[in-house]
This record gives C-alpha cells, sequence and structure tokens, in this order.
C-alpha cells in the first residue's frame, strides 16, 4: 500500500537534521539493525515494510509500503524494503557522565569535530567493541543519529551509552576531576605500544579530532597528553578510525590481562 504524501514527507524528512530535531526521531533501515534496536528495547515508534519483507519479518505491527516508497525511503544504493523510526533519546552529555561507574576502570571515546558520518559511526562501534562505557559527541561531530552513522556502528549503536556534549572542554574537566586521564590521539602522539603500565583500574578519555584539523583549541587544552599508533613512512597517516581501534584495542588488552583471575 502506497504511504500517504504527507506521511512519506514526513519519513524522509528524517534524513535532514532539520527533520530529525522537529520529530524527536530518526530513520533505521534493513532487518538485521531492526532486530537489534528491537532486542535493546529501543523506543521504536513505527515498523515499515514492504509485502514481500513484511512477510519475513514477524515483528508485530507493520505498516506495509510498496516497493517504489521504500525506494524513497532508503539513502542506500540496494533498498532492504524494511525500515524502523526510533525515537532520538540520546540524552545530554551530563546523564551519561552520571551514569559512568563511580571507581574501577573506565574508558571514555570523546569525538571532537569528526564531522564524516562513516567514520563516527565507526568509532561508535570501535568504542563497543573495546569495553568503553561511553561516546560523547562535541560540536561539530556528525549527528549521532544521522542514519549513516548509526548503519556504520551496526548493531554497536544500540549497546553503548551515547551523548551529546556540546561543550566537550568542558565535560573532560568533569571527568578529569573524576579521576580520568585525558588523552588526545594524534599522528605525532608517543606510541600507543610504549606507555607504561597503567595499573589495574585505568580511568582514562580518548579524545579524537576532526579529520583534517585535529583537536580544537579548547579540547586541547584539557588533554594531559597525547598517544598515537606508530606507522611506515609510506603512508602519511591513518584513518581517525583505524587510529582510534589501535590504541583501543591495545588499551583494552592490556585492561583484560591485568584483570584479577577468579581460581
Amino acid at each position: 500500500m502506497p504511504l500517504s504524501a504527507a506521511h512519506l514527507k514526513r519519513l524522509r524528512s528524517l534524513h535532514t537534521a532539520k527533520g530529525r530535531a522537529a520529530h524527536g526521531c530518526f530513520l533505521i533501515e534493513g532487518e538485521k539493525l531492526i532486530r537489534e534496536a528491537i532486542d535493546a528495547g529501543a523506543p521504536i515508534v513505527e515498523l515499515l515494510a514492504t509485502d514481500a519483507r513484511a512477510a519475513a519479518l514477524p515483528l508485530g505491527d507493520v505498516t506495509t509500503i510498496s516497493a517504489k516508497d521504500a525506494a524513497r525511503l532508503s539513502d542506500t544504493r540496494g533498498p532492504q524494503g524494511c525500515f524502523a523510526v526510533v525515537r532520538d533519546t540520546v540524552p545530554a552529555a551530563a546523564d551519561a557522565l552520571a551514569a559512568l561507574p563511580p571507581e574501577g576502570p573506565s574508558t571514555v571515546v570523546a569525538l571532537d569535530g569528526v564531522q564524516d558520518p562513516g567514520n563516527a559511526g565507526a568509532l561508535i562501534r570501535l568504542a563497543a567493541a573495546f569495553d568503553a562505557e561511553a561516546v560523547l559527541t562535541g560540536s561539530g561531530t556528525a549527528d549521532p543519529v544521522h542514519p549513516r552513522v548509526v548503519r556504520a556502528a551496526t548493531g554497536a549503536w544500540f549497546r553503548i551509552a551515547i551523548a551529546r556534549s556540546p561543550g566537550l572542554a568542558a565535560d573532560l574537566r568533569l571527568l578529569s576531576g573524576r579521576g580520568y586521564e585525558i588523552v588526545g590521539a594524534a599522528t605525532d602522539g608517543p606510541s600507543v605500544w610504549d606507555e607504561p603500565p597503567a595499573g589495574p583500574a585505568p580511568r582514562r578519555a580518548l579524545v579524537l579530532g576532526n579529520e583534517g584539523a585535529g583537536l580544537s583549541p579548547d579540547v586541547a587544552d584539557v588533554i594531559n597528553r597525547r598517544v598515537g599508533a606508530p606507522i611506515s613512512s609510506r603512508a602519511e597517516s591513518l584513518n581517525v578510525a583505524v587510529a582510534a581501534g589501535i590504541i583501543l584495542g591495545v588499551w583494552s588488552d592490556r585492561r583484560r590481562r591485568s584483570a584479577p583471575t577468579s581460581l
């Protein structure tokens, strides 16, 4: 059944920041991502699918749509025929910071002007993969509910705390006051492999800057130290997500190795 013009217009507006802000929702596409959202208890407002996809998706009350409307709703080259409208409940940073463990090992990932949605989504996915507790998205960073961010993060988007932090420098100062070391990723930073042992309960925030300009001046002023992933002279630099993956992977491995083992 084709959607009404008004309904279709409202759904398509969720591809824009203005539309997402106006309706307080975002759109996800694809069976796997929808199932991840449902399993995580995400606040789904509406499920939509073509007749063919609805038959294969026993997901409850589904609005059936035409293949033509599915193509209009999709922002990918290969429409998957099923969508979910999800309420935007991404909190302000204060809520995420309040939920962090008061003591013990903890990692926070902070994005300072990471503009590319694919990079932002990949960083969220990496943060979840390497045991971070939260991701803070600072000013100038891609909207955390942008379709490409959610798609790049995959199901990890629904399994880690994500918060908006328009005043990232101030939030990092709060973390510092709670015992977190504020570490800035830098191309020329000391090698993560050469770091001294951090002890059994490291508390760190890894800050990742803009793909071209790096860290903003106010955020750079909060950094306690820098860290990098050394590379061959045959390459100029690493993609921000690749560099973060190396650093977070090393930290996560050391954290697990230093954790006490039960007999």
